[in-house]
């Protein structure tokens, strides 16, 4: 200790004066904390010792009142990096929290502090629920291909990442993960980015990218996040950006891959003076994408600024984000032949081939709205286009006396265009095909036509005449897709505003009160317009006429129009506006040194307005085409529709340390999923989701090994399937929706084991059995207990990671090569469980070196070019299946991919 130790008079030993708890009326005001040390030293008869460079540059918050010399330190040092314990001589001595040093010293939690599903910051090792954080090192280390990518490596979570950058399912804990981020909330610096985290074509993964600018990642599982957010049964995903500090910093990092992949990433941050910090940065690329359409299909790029004003007794941070992503939008290939189950790689290679393709990129959509016909063109290269532009005010300001406000504002205008191609029916032989069509082609252009014969869509001859197509290029099978054209726009303000105070002496132990109150608005505008075209099956194939001739082969008319069997086979159109408020409050109780309680209620109402715009079926007159006969589109006409009302979620959890390295923990949550905006335009009567969640874990924290380990439990009563129905009255076929329950119970695990400084093997190994019952449909009854004990569809009941890292120098260069085996068990397509998605296991490896000021990566993802799907053609396949064991039709993960990453650090 230096002379500059600050010495009082000693009235009373330190450490009886701590353990006593007596109280005395103090008043010291914020100043440099070493000033203000100093101050409660004096006021309070205790000696308190400190070294000056450990209280450099920090300053203290105002405490007054009557209190105990412990509840004036813990006010003083919250959030200081500083705590304190009785020295040697019996004085208290302030002193740094333990250090975060390597991560043999620190293990899987060390002194990591999570700002996710809690009221206030805390340690990740006093967490009540499970929570996995990411920093940027470690996420550039994963090198993830998507955000839903990232979030699928984190224990607890399974991403269907095979879409491309945006629009992925995900699942959590065994709840259905085809809808989406419908029970999880994706956020940016703890807020959500637009009102609904799952809205329709609009949810979190749409307009939230990594780049360089992410400072971190948390992620909780359940936990609390349902009483801080809106919608977040199933946990939260915060992504938290950089901020500026005292020193002067930066980075630019440039990628390249072998899909032609060319990336910078940078950023800058540091002092402005008076106060007043910056971080700016972001991202632009280029890309060919995971798969070879033939056109470029990923550009674009965003750019974030935070400015940050602080004070002795918090912050104030302003920013604003734009984004202008262009990304393609995968669906499901043909992967076997239905008429002997042989592959069809030949014909669509399923690690780098898309049904997207040159061939029929361009697009004419005739429609009309009320008695204005109308003509869209379109192509598939615009793919997802999402344009947003997001800004808003945090601020964080302790009040003293331990009081303490927060409020965060946000607002976001987006608009996102979605060109793509869905798949919709399976794969036919030609002949067969045909042969169907035949009725309906002699229904239009009379008894006379005696065959069909097939075209190429686009070609003519040197004479203007038709191309014939050749049936064997594609092995002759011929499949319909569905092209679709969505524009939306949506606009959202969301405000959540928070007071808390510490209370002593109700009670043993600190309690920390948060009231809240958080409003949004939103506006959102949509339609979807769909047309059903003909294709060959193969790479940059190819749209088909399919003519209809008579006995003289005189071309009486056409099933098709340039390849598209039905304009406007679909159409659905509308406006809407959402008002949602919410009250909560939490309670955080330190009961102890060693027990900690919270418990935590939200309150949340809604009040929906929607606007459909009726559609309507017309014949547009052409003759000489089917094509045309019955195009949906908006009649002109509208219907308003109104949804009000509120819903509840309660939680409480524990968390107990036996010591600094060993604690448990326990939780019970009761929670909700809402509609979102768009299901008032569609005018669902469906009821909001409940979902009811308990979950006892442990954790386990050395020098050499750490552990977190999760034992869990859903309820969930709003499982809902789309598949086709028989109406018992006619006898015909429709679509509808079943709806049933979901039991799951699992495990979840991460461990990190370093028994050496040179090797360290971490892994995460989640297993769970999700099991569905009770579907029914609500006009026509159950579907009996054939459905009842299977997996929900696309869930894995087993998840498993393991990473090997070898730390070496070469020469003077700090090096690791690391490797990761993932696996994923066997899934299905369908509710009944009839067709396979097998299991599949991924091999990524990875090299880093450090050369002064730069960071070296490279990595290889999918080394084997191991085949795994996904899923499997979920507009037909979703309830019964594809009628095989094993998927014919479905989206594979993306192949063998190398990546190569340079930063510059300055």
């Amino acid at each position: 200790m230096s002379c500059s130790l600050a010495l009082a008079c000693l009235t009373a030993p330190a450490s009886q004066a701590l353990a006593q708890g007596a109280r005395s009326t103090l008043d010291v005001r914020a100043q440099p904390l070493g000033s203000a040390l100093e101050e409660l030293s004096r006021q309070s008869g205790t000696d308190i010792l400190f070294r000056s460079d450990n209280v450099a540059g920090k300053r203290s918050v105002e405490v007054s009142g009557t209190m105990s010399v412990r509840q004036a330190l813990d006010r003083l040092l919250k959030g200081t990096g500083l705590t304190y314990g009785i020295g040697a001589s019996g004085a208290i001595v302030v002193k740094p929290e333990p250090a975060r040093t390597v991560d043999i010293a620190e293990g899987l939690y060390g002194g990591e502090i999570v700002v996710t599903g809690v009221a206030a910051k805390t340690s990740k090792f006093k967490t009540s629920y499970a929570v996995s954080t990411l920093d940027q090192a470690q996420v550039v280390k994963s090198a993830p291909q998507s955000t839903a990518d990232l979030i699928g490596k984190i224990p607890g979570f399974y991403a269907e990442a095979s879409g491309g950058e945006s629009n992925n399912n995900i699942s959590a804990r065994g709840l259905p993960g085809t809808d989406g981020t419908r029970f999880l909330a994706l956020q940016e610096d703890g807020m959500l980015l637009f009102q609904d985290p799952n809205e329709i074509y609009l949810n979190g993964d749409s307009l939230l990218r990594l780049d360089i600018m992410t400072e971190r990642v948390e992620a909780v599982r359940f936990g609390s996040a349902p009483i801080f957010t809106s919608n977040a049964p199933a946990g939260v995903i915060n992504y938290i950006t950089r901020k500026g500090g005292e020193e002067a910093k930066g980075a630019l990092r440039v990628t390249v891959e072998d899909r032609g992949q060319k990336r910078l990433d940078g950023f800058a941050s540091g002092p402005l003076g008076g106060d007043w910090y910056y971080a700016a940065g972001g991202f632009i690329r280029v890309s060919d994408g995971y798969r070879n359409p033939g056109y470029t299909t990923d550009k674009g790029g965003q750019f974030r600024v935070n400015l940050t004003r602080r004070f002795a007794s918090g912050e104030l941070t302003a920013y604003a984000k734009y984004i202008d992503e262009t990304n393609a939008f995968y669906l499901p290939i043909p992967l076997k032949d239905p008429r002997d189950g042989s592959s069809l790689a030949g014909l669509v290679d399923p690690l780098r081939g898309t049904m997207l393709s040159n061939a029929n990129r361009s697009y004419v959509l005739p429609t009309f709205t009320g008695s204005q016909g109308q003509s869209f063109q379109r192509d598939l290269a615009d793919g997802r286009h999402a344009r947003a532009f997001m800004t808003g005010l945090d601020f964080d300001i302790d009040l003293g006396g331990g009081w303490s406000v927060s409020n965060k504002l946000r607002y976001l205008r987006a608009t996102i265009d979605l060109d793509t191609l869905f798949s919709t029916t399976g794969l036919s032989d030609y002949r067969t095909y045909a042969a169907n069509k035949l009725q309906a082609a002699r229904g239009a252009f009379g008894a006379g036509v005696s065959e069909l014969r097939y075209v190429l869509a686009d070609a003519r001859a040197a004479d203007g005449g038709r191309v014939a197509w050749d049936p064997s290029g594609s092995r002759g099978l011929v499949t319909e897709q569905s092209y679709r054209y969505v524009p939306m726009k949506g606009t959202s303000v969301i405000d959540d505003f928070r007071l808390s105070k510490d209370v002593f002496g109700f009670g043993p132990g600190r309690h920390t009160l948060t009231a809240g109150l958080s409003y949004s608005r939103a506006t959102l505008r949509h339609q979807r317009l769909l047309q059903d075209s003909l294709h060959e099956v193969g790479q940059d194939r190819r749209r088909l006429d399919l003519l209809a001739l008579d006995a003289a082969g005189t071309v009486l008319g056409s099933v098709t129009d340039n390849g598209f069997l039905r304009y406007g086979s679909y159409y659905i159109g509308g406006r809407a506006e959402s008002d949602r408020y919410a009250v909560y409050i939490a309670d955080a109780w330190q009961v102890s040194e060693a027990l900690s309680i919270d418990l935590g209620f939200r309150n949340e109402w809604y009040d929906q307005t929607g606007v459909r715009w009726l559609t309507e079926t017309r014949n547009l007159g052409d003759p000489t085409t089917m094509a045309d006969d019955a195009v949906q589109g908006n009649s002109g006409r509208t219907a308003i529709y109104r949804d009000k009302a509120d819903n509840q979620a309660w939680t409480i959890g524990a968390n107990y340390e036996f010591s600094r390295r060993f604690a448990v923990f326990s939780r019970f949550t009761k929670s909700f999923r809402s509609r979102n905006v768009w299901a008032t335009v569609t005018d669902s009567a469906n009821p909001d989701d409940e979902i009811t969640g308990a979950e006892l874990g442990v954790k386990y924290n050395s020098p050499t090994f750490s552990l977190f380990a999760t034992g869990f439990y859903s309820d969930f009563n709003r499982l809902s399937i789309s598949g086709p129905t028989v109406n018992p009255l006619t006898g015909t076929n429709e679509s509808s929706t079943y709806w049933g329950k979901l039991k799951v119970y699992g495990i979840e695990s991460e461990a990190v084991w370093r028994p050496v400084e040179a090797f360290e093997l971490s892994g995460s190994v989640t297993v769970q059995r999700p099991r569905q019952r009770d579907l029914q449909e609500g006009r026509y009854g159950n579907l009996g207990e054939i459905y009842d004990g299977k997996l929900p569809s696309r869930v894995p009941e087993v998840i498993g990671r393991v990473t090997p890292t070898v730390f070496f120098d070469l020469g003077p260069v700090p090096m690791t090569f690391y490797g990761t085996v993932a696996h994923t068990g066997r899934r299905y397509v369908d509710a009944l469980n009839s067709t396979k998605l097998p299991a599949y296991t991924v091999l990524d490896l990875g090299i880093t070196a450090r050369i002064g000021d730069f960071d070296l990566q490279g990595t290889v993802t999918n080394l084997t070019n191991e085949i795994g799907i996904t899923e499997g053609n979920p507009r037909v396949d979703a309830l019964t299946g594809q009628g095989t064991n094993v998927v014919g039709f479905g989206r594979p993960i993306f192949g063998r991919t190398f990546r190569l990453v340079g930063t510059w650090n300055f």
